[in-house]
């Protein structure tokens, strides 16, 4: 008699079997069936009976098999043997060629008057610095290693075109959200302290009405360095309150961000925040990452981008990103042109910040477009209204869904590029046929341009009119505007992420292009 259930072992499904009588059967489904029953973590699902009857071996020695490893408590569907693959594949290991092509050591310099001191000084940060273990030198058979050991929890920062993320990597939530901006004083006007000249992410949107703004972050790539070094001062010393020499620090970056951008952003972490490791990752790598798989789609939009990324094993699929000039700040302006046409009068940086809020609180995304506006006009339910800080009221209706149904026809933005659902599947499309059936049923929205209530149904929806022949699943997790950084940190938390990080050492030993050697 042959009874068959469903064992499931660390999300690897296998079929297990139940035999009133074990005399006849084959000896590779005995050694199977004893091995499996060996492992206490192995249960059935969706059985009234458990198999717990003793199973003599079988008479000859059974084949090694190594233990099934423990879930991540941080990732519970994250299996241990895809990560070992993952690290294995990033242990920063070069080929003898790669050993050829590295940087020479750059020759020693002063620096006494180096930027990090210059900061040290002015923030009067003066604990000494973590003592790290040298990293070893390159060997002949071409091996970069290092043994490095941090007692402090690293530092997580998502460096978002909108607002950036930071916190510990040790937590299940960022420590701090402020925009990223940077405000100074308009002409003829003094504020605050004097000598102040420019102020930061709250502090600045706090005195709007007589400041100018800097948006140091624009579609995902950073333009103004002296702005995005305040920003990071600001986070260090006035968000986080450490100092940055006794932390390693790992940022996020979009996908295939510019050398030189990289680049920049290590030396300016060494030589004027002097922390003592640091590594540089992919936003919508991290994503993927927070949801417990390494195999997948991330859709990641926010305020600047949309970046469509396919992730197989932990990387990116370069040749079929997809990238979207079209996100949250292209709603804001949208969704003010159309409250102006209803006879209001927004455009200072003040009302667009209302504006913001009124998305974010108010806007949806339909099932049905052209069924929703046509019975907008008889759905009184469908009209509400905002409060503004000066008492009054501004009315809206239809604009609530009209506004974010340009991710999906963005022609009415002047867009010629087709709705998120159109890039999503041409993505998909560039990639092998073997890999597609396995993205359709993990695309992951990311950001916090993909909160709009609805989104993950219409998008659903959208996709499976295109590919009718594959199952399309969307993973949308509730707090998904954090996802780039709780996929940080807890990549940061593990404990074989420590060989990954440039070291301080290393950095002064090759120079700025060690970041395109080990984070890639």
């Amino acid at each position: 008699m042959l009874k068959s259930h469903i064992l499931r072992v660390n999300q690897i499904t296998i079929p297990s079997i139940h035999f009133t009588s074990l005399n006849n059967t084959p000896s590779s489904l005995r050694e199977l069936m004893y091995v499996l029953q060996s492992r206490k973590r192995v249960t059935a699902a969706g059985c009234d009976e458990v198999w717990t009857s003793d199973i003599e071996p079988i008479p000859r020695e059974p084949t090694p098999i190594t233990p099934l490893p423990q879930p991540n408590s941080r990732f519970q569907n994250l299996r241990e043997e895809d990560n070992a693959r993952k690290v294995q594949k990033i242990d920063m290991g070069l080929t003898p060629p790669q050993v050829e092509k590295f940087p020479k050591p750059r020759p020693k310099e002063d620096r006494t008057a180096s930027p990090r001191s210059r900061y040290h000084s002015e923030n009067k940060l003066t604990s000494p610095p973590v003592s790290v273990t040298p990293s070893k030198e390159i060997r002949a058979a071409g091996q970069y290693s290092q043994e490095v050991e941090y007692s402090n929890s690293a530092i997580v920062i998502d460096c978002g075109s909108g607002y950036i993320k930071a916190g510990f990597a040790n937590q299940d939530k960022p420590t701090t959200v402020f925009p990223t901006i940077v405000g100074r004083p308009r002409k003829g006007i003094v504020v605050g302290a004097a000598g102040q000249t420019s102020y930061v992410g709250e502090g600045a949107q706090s005195m709007r009405g007589v400041l100018s703004f800097k948006y140091p972050i624009d579609r995902g790539v950073i333009t103004d360095w002296d702005d995005m070094e305040k920003i990071w001062q600001h986070c260090f010393a006035n968000e986080l309150c450490i100092d940055p020499q006794l932390h390693p620090v790992l940022l996020t970056e979009i996908p295939n961000n510019p050398t030189a951008n990289r680049e920049r952003m290590t030396q300016i972490m060494f030589e004027l925040f002097n922390v003592p490791a640091m590594y540089v990752t992919v936003q919508a790598i991290l994503s993927l990452l927070s949801t417990g798989n390494l195999t997948g789609l991330a859709v990641d939009s926010g305020e600047g981008i949309t970046n469509i990324v396919p992730i197989y094993e932990g990387y990116p699929l370069t040749y079929a990103i997809n990238k979207l000039n079209l996100a949250g700040k292209d709603l804001n302006e949208y969704l003010m042109r159309l409250i102006n046409q209803r006879g209001y009068s927004l455009s200072t940086t003040t009302e667009k910040e209302l504006v913001r809020d009124m998305k974010e609180t108010m806007c949806y995304v339909s099932q049905d477009f052209g069924k929703e506006l046509s019975t907008a006009e008889t759905r009184l339910s469908l009209e509400s209204q905002f409060k503004l800080p000066d008492g009054n009221f501004i009315h809206i209706a239809n604009e609530r869904f009209i506004c974010p149904e340009a991710l999906f026809d963005p022609t009415v933005l002047g867009h010629k590029t087709g709705g998120i659902h159109i890039n999503i599947n041409k993505t998909i499309l560039k990639c092998d046929r073997d890999l597609q059936r396995n993205l359709y049923k993990k695309i992951v929205l990311a950001g916090g341009n993909t909160l709009f209530p609805g989104i993950e149904a219409r998008l659903k929806t959208e996709l499976s009119r295109l590919v009718p022949d594959y199952t399309v699943q969307i993973l949308a997790e509730p707090d998904r505007q954090y996802s780039a950084w709780k996929g940080g940190a807890a990549l940061a938390s593990l404990s074989t992420f420590e060989n990954m990080y440039i070291t301080n050492q290393e950095y002064y030993e090759v120079g700025p292009n060690i970041v395109n050697i080990k984070c890639f």
